[in-house]
């Protein structure tokens, strides 16, 4: 982990050195969320303004936690009313080793030969994680489609059943409006998975809204055909600037298993098709086995920015339409039984 931040303290370090603004630096940190389950992720975020001549930067001490991929680094410039100032952004997913109540040091920077240090955070991780208490168990997968059939091909019968898509609720927003960006496999085919190109989100502020695995899935529909859809990874994210920005592709190695229709027919049930014990039964040629490597397209969001005329005072950055809502599983239950109790924002 030492040489992630190494590596990522570099790379902001070589966009401070050429930026030029002449206002003060201002270092700040954040977290989000601030409280999480044991098994749940949260995002660090450092960010440096006004960074003209700063030499060294020092990162916080962050051994309570496990750094799950490398920290992205995010250099833009923002302007308000005739001035403009430059900034770093540097964000890092973590999870927590053990529940508790952290508190994350300072990170250091040195400018004209004094020391800077950002304010300190703190997270507090529960024994429990959060969950949806009305959630509904995942179906079980009942596709055939990893029988292969003679006559059958097997880049057609990957290409028609696996799919990697970039879905997004919006594709035009104002500087600072959410919008909610979601890497999707579809697919009808059983394999394991793993994602070997992480999306750097640049010129976005991130937060990641589940933690990384393809444990869970739902079912859905797309041109007429049922999948099985597992969110690769779902974020939040705030555009820092306007313009027309590219959210980067993803990418996922696929280690997808066929069992020949003559071993298949041996086989009652679907759903233990591919369990240990059922293909411990079979000759090694019963099984086809293939490494595929799916990669999303990229899309593109158009960023407006704020109107300047008749902003209201009480303006703090927040865009958009909210709010919360509470419903019970249900009404009525005994003194001695637990209710449920839902809240959405």
């Amino acid at each position: 982990m030492y040489l992630f931040f190494k590596k990522i303290w570099l790379i902001a370090g070589f966009f401070l050195l050429y930026a030029h603004v002449t206002a003060q630096v201002k270092l700040r940190a954040t977290v989000f969320p601030e409280v999480i389950g044991k098994d749940e992720v949260f995002t660090y975020q450092v960010i440096i303004e006004n960074s003209a001549s700063v030499k060294k930067i020092t990162p916080p001490n962050l051994s309570n936690f496990i750094l799950l991929h490398e920290p992205s680094s995010i250099y833009g410039k923002r302007e308000y009313k005739g001035k403009a100032w430059e900034y770093v952004s540097i964000e890092y997913l973590l999870k927590p080793k053990q529940p508790g109540r952290f508190t994350i040091n300072g990170a250091k920077i040195f400018i004209g030969g004094k020391q800077l240090v950002s304010n300190t955070v703190t997270i507090r991780v529960k024994k429990i994680n959060d969950f949806d208490p009305f959630a509904q168990p995942a179906p079980q997968p009942e596709f055939t489609d990893n029988i292969f059939r003679a006559g059958d091909s097997l880049a057609d019968k990957v290409g028609r059943n696996m799919l990697l898509l970039l879905e997004v609720d919006k594709k035009t927003s104002y500087v600072g409006e959410p919008i909610i960006a979601s890497y999707k496999l579809y697919t009808r085919l059983k394999s394991e998975s793993k994602l070997t190109q992480n999306p750097s989100y640049n010129g976005f502020s991130v937060i990641d809204m589940q933690p990384p695995g393809f444990d869970d899935y739902t079912k859905g529909r797309l041109k007429g055909r049922e999948y099985n859809i597992y969110t690769i990874r779902k974020t939040q994210i705030y555009a820092l600037q306007p313009g027309v920005i590219d959210l980067d592709p993803a990418e996922l190695e696929n280690d997808v298993k066929f069992i020949k229709e003559a071993y298949a027919k041996q086989v009652p049930d679907v759903a233990t098709m591919f369990n240990d014990f059922t293909t411990a039964l079979f000759p090694p040629e019963a099984i086809i086995s293939r490494v595929v490597t799916l990669k999303s397209q990229p899309v593109s969001i158009t960023v407006k920015p704020l109107p300047e005329e008749n902003k209201p005072k009480s303006f703090k950055g927040a865009v958009g339409k909210f709010g919360i809502t509470a419903a019970l599983q249900k009404r009525l239950f005994s003194t001695d039984e637990a209710g449920k109790l839902s809240v959405t924002i």
